[in-house]
């Protein structure tokens, strides 16, 4: 996940490939996404087809942050 936050923060006018990620973490962007898949499911429940849809994702992260 140190990675993750790495790559997400640092400086955007440098240019991302596949071969870039891959090189610097060991994982392509799929793989990446897989796993920041599966720890989110992990704490969160999430319906599979809110992943399709931003619009959906977004409301099941806000649904599971009201306490």
């Amino acid at each position: 996940m140190i990675m993750a936050g790495k790559i997400l923060f640092c400086n955007f006018s440098k240019t991302f490939s596949e071969s870039w990620l891959k090189n610097k973490t060991g994982f392509d962007s799929a793989a990446i996404l897989k796993m920041l898949k599966e720890f989110y499911s992990l704490s969160v429940n999430t319906p599979q087809e809110a992943w399709n849809s931003y619009d959906k994702l977004n409301r099941a992260i806000q649904e599971s942050l009201i306490l």
